[in-house]
This record gives structure tokens, sequence and C-alpha cells, in this order.
């Protein structure tokens, strides 16, 4: 029988053009890739991301002079480094994987800065292709390297009188509360793979993992406010809104109720569907939520009950060919980046059109995340249990679906009072 030939891992130097310093060199990175897969690691010396926008200094049989060739030298030497460390996996006839790769290639360097961390960060998501959290991410890392003003900082300089003053900075530069959490929480995951690489740091950690915790960085929220949900008069009077056949509205209005008849199912997941994501077996539609696929959580399969409603929008706006992707938003032929691009423009072409639409006929101004508060508002109201809510939206903490609703009773709430003062006035 013939044996069966090991899978080859590549590694060389590269420039990320989408990565630029104050003078508009590259970051350059040292590429693994294996198995179709690619992932980037911050080339460094003494702490700092090195830049550049001479080619020649990535390669090894070129004589350069001063500063360049001192670092083409350091590059060749990381070089070195990984291929040793995937010498030493390969030897131990064990299959190559990132994970036991970076645990002994990262773990060397006790000299990354935090700001070296937060592009393993951007880089690690980009790979995985969750281009969304990863530009969420470098957004954040941005921010930060901003406030630092190109000064790199080491883990354990990351404490909390650091993280007051990147928050005054972020309040002061007009930040709102939500998104300085968001930025907050993404310097968190930076900080917790330098503790993965380095464990001391774990004592030194400067955020707080109970809310009495004064001592330490309490990352603040927000309202969290993406929609809110229709009232069961108003969503009637959606649904029965008799809107002409191929126009942006009536696309609109479809995509909003294929959602919300889809357990409020994510737009971004709706682009992703495909017909082999029906079963017809099963008379159900069974996906993966993009927000946890390729992440560090357990992916859950999704179960819809494929309904009359569902199957005649999928007949309305699915592709001639019933075959391939349901919806024609994206391409397979796309990047995944481009991908990425292609869907956030498609959802405001979409909210726009339901502005239009709900203004026209006196309803609430909404977006397409309105269908799933409206489902899961629709279901409190049915005393449906909250274990149940939470597996239907596909939370994987209860905590998480708690909150969620939360915001149901403070709309009650503010409802009740505007008809205790319509009973003032009227008393008055």
């Amino acid at each position: 029988m013939k044996k069966e030939s090991r899978r080859k891992v590549t590694t060389s130097l590269v420039f990320r053009k989408d990565q630029t310093d104050s003078n508009g060199d590259y970051a350059i990175k040292l590429r693994i890739g294996f198995d179709r897969k690619s992932r980037y690691y911050s080339a460094t010396i003494d702490g700092k991301t090195v830049y550049s926008s001479n080619e020649k200094i990535l390669l090894s049989d070129v004589n350069l002079k001063g500063e360049n060739r001192f670092i083409q030298s350091k590059l060749q030497v990381l070089k070195g480094k990984a291929l040793t460390v995937i010498e030493a996996i390969e030897s131990k006839n064990k299959p190559f994987t990132f994970v036991e790769f970076e645990a002994n290639f990262l773990k060397s360097d006790s000299r990354k800065s935090i700001q070296d961390y937060m592009d393993d960060v951007y880089e690690h998501r980009m790979s995985d292709g969750r281009i969304g959290t990863a530009k969420s991410y470098n957004n954040a890392f941005n921010a930060f390297k901003k406030y630092k003003k190109g000064k790199p900082i080491a883990p354990h300089e990351l404490t909390v009188n650091e993280l007051k003053k990147f928050e005054k900075y972020l309040f002061d530069s007009g930040v709102g509360k939500t998104t300085v959490g968001i930025y907050m929480r993404s310097l968190r995951v930076a900080f917790n793979d330098a503790v993965d690489d380095n464990p001391e740091l774990e004592a030194l950690t400067p955020f707080a993992k109970r809310s009495n915790q004064s001592r330490k960085y309490i990352i603040k929220t927000g309202s969290g406010h993406k929609g809110d949900a229709l009232s069961p008069d108003d969503l009637k009077r959606f649904l029965n809104l008799k809107v002409e056949k191929g126009t942006s509205e009536f696309e609109s209005k479809l995509y909003w109720m294929f959602c919300f008849f889809c357990q409020g199912m994510n737009f971004r997941d709706l682009a992703y569907l495909r017909y082999s994501n029906l079963n017809i077996k099963n008379n159900s539609i069974e996906y993966i939520r993009r927000k946890t696929k390729n992440s560090e959580q357990k992916e859950s399969i999704i179960n819809v009950p494929l309904t009359t409603e569902i199957l005649k929008i999928i007949n309305e706006l699915g592709n001639d060919k019933q075959e391939g992707l349901i919806f024609d938003i994206i391409t397979d032929d796309m990047s995944e980046e481009r991908q990425d691009s292609v869907i956030r423009q498609k959802i405001k072409i979409v909210n726009k059109w339901l502005k239009r639409l709900c203004e026209a006929n006196n309803l609430p101004s909404m977006t397409t995340y309105w269908s799933r508060h409206t489902y899961a508002s629709l279901l409190k109201m049915a005393e449906v249990p909250v274990e149940m809510i939470r597996e239907l939206l596909d939370h994987s903490d209860i905590r998480t679906t708690e909150n969620y609703l939360k915001k149901f009773d403070l709309s009650e709430k503010r409802k009740a009072n505007e008809k205790a003062a319509l009973l003032y006035k009227s008393a008055s």
C-alpha cells in the first residue's frame, strides 16, 4: 500500500499592506501555511513590530547593509525558529496543528508587546474567516495604538491605571459607552492571549472577573440597544401590508419576515444559507450561526421548522437554480472579506427601504434586527420559559437571554408611565 504523503507546512515572510506605520511602511509578518489555511505572526525586534517597504529585506540570499541587514538577519532567525518548531512537531510523528505550533513558537517569546498580541488576535480572526469580529477588534486596537502614540508596552504594563487613562481618552474623543466596553473587551482578549504564553501574568491581570472587584478594572456595559420590538398589533399590520411585488420595499419586507419566521435569524446567517441547509426529511432548516462558526465556542446546530411562510419566501427570493446559496446576496467566489463588505452594504440597503415602508404606513421605523427582538418579545408575552427562549435564540449563556429580555420590561414600564401621565393630565 502506498504510504500517505505528509501535508506540507510552509513558512514565509510577507508584508501586510493593510497595516502601516506613520511612515507608510508595511508590517512584516511570518506566514505559516497548512492545509489551505494561513496564520500570520508579528515580526518583532526588542518588543517592537518591524515595518519596512524594502522587499529585499524579506529575502535571505540578498546582501544588504546597515539597519536593513540587521533587520534581515533578525527576520531569518525568526523564520528559522519557526522551522525548528515545525520540525520538532513532525519528528514526533504528530500531525501539525496551529495550536501545537503556537504553544511552542509563541511561548518562548516573552518580549512581545501588548500591541503585538493585538496584531495576532486580528490575524487569527481574519485567518478563521471571522471578518466582522476581526474588524471590530482592529478598531479597538487602532484606537489603543493611537492613544499610546505608537509606543509599545509590555503586557504587565497594561495596568488598571493605564486602562482608566485609555477610557478617559476614549470618552474625551467622543466615543460612546457601548463602544468603550467593546474596545475594553477586545483588549482583554489580547491580554488573555499573553497570559496563555506567560502564565505568570495571570496574577497581574487588570481586568475584574467579578463585579465586586473594586481594585480591578470593571468593563462598563452600554445599553446594547440594537433594536426594539414591534407590538403584536404593529406586527400584524406589518405582515398584512400590501406591497408591490418586485420593488425594493417588497424584497426588504420579505427578508425581515424570513428572519422573524426563522426564530429571529441574523441577516448574516440568512445571506450564507444554502439549499443544502434545507432538511426536507425533517422538514427543517439546519445551520450553524456565523457568530460561533470557527470560534472557540461550541458549534451548535440550529433547527428551524420549515413552515409554509418560510417556503413561500424562499420560492419568491431564492435563486432560480435552487442550488448553492439560497439568496443572491453573495457568491462563493468572493473572498470572505468581500462577502463581509457586501453583506454589510445589503443590510444598509434593506434597512433603508424598511424605514421608508414603515414611515409610509405609520409604523415604527425599524431595522432587520427588530425581527429578532420582536420574536423574543412575543415568546416572552406567551410565557415561554427563559431556557427555551435561550435555546431558540442560540444564546450560550442563559444570563445573556435574561439581559436580552430585560429591555422588554423597560418598554412595558415606559408604556405604563405614559398611561399614568395621560391619566394625570386628564385629571388636572
